[in-house]
């Protein structure tokens, strides 16, 4: 904060009489004072109203980037299985090899015999 309050406020402190006496200089003394001890205050509030703008904005963009790549991965995620089998080549040798085995389970005996 700005340290020009924290002097206003002990030289207000330091004025202050301990009785309640109703001296029309102090009072003026002490309506000036909280005059400007309020504009230095509003100064404040501002600065710290536009500090929190900038960092809303930022979360904001923040915000719609994870909203962006979030959506990129759904999109992804439920794509069709005929183009998630063409870009895995290991998916295509692994369905080729299952088909050989189940053509040798099925084959008939008699083939086997007539190899021999």
């Amino acid at each position: 904060m700005n340290p020009e309050i924290y002097t206003i406020i002990d030289d207000m402190e330091l004025r202050c009489p301990k009785s309640r006496i109703a001296n029309s200089d102090l009072q003026t003394y002490f309506q000036v004072q909280s005059s400007h001890l309020l504009v230095l205050l509003a100064e404040e509030n501002e600065k710290a109203s536009k500090k929190i703008e900038k960092l809303t904005n930022v979360l904001i963009a923040l915000t719609l980037v994870i909203a962006i790549l979030t959506a990129v991965l759904v999109l992804f995620e439920f794509r069709p299985e005929s183009k998630k089998l063409s870009q895995n080549p290991n998916l295509n040798t692994e369905t080729k090899q299952q088909n050989n085995q189940s053509d040798v389970i099925n084959e008939p005996k008699n083939k086997i015999i007539n190899h021999k």
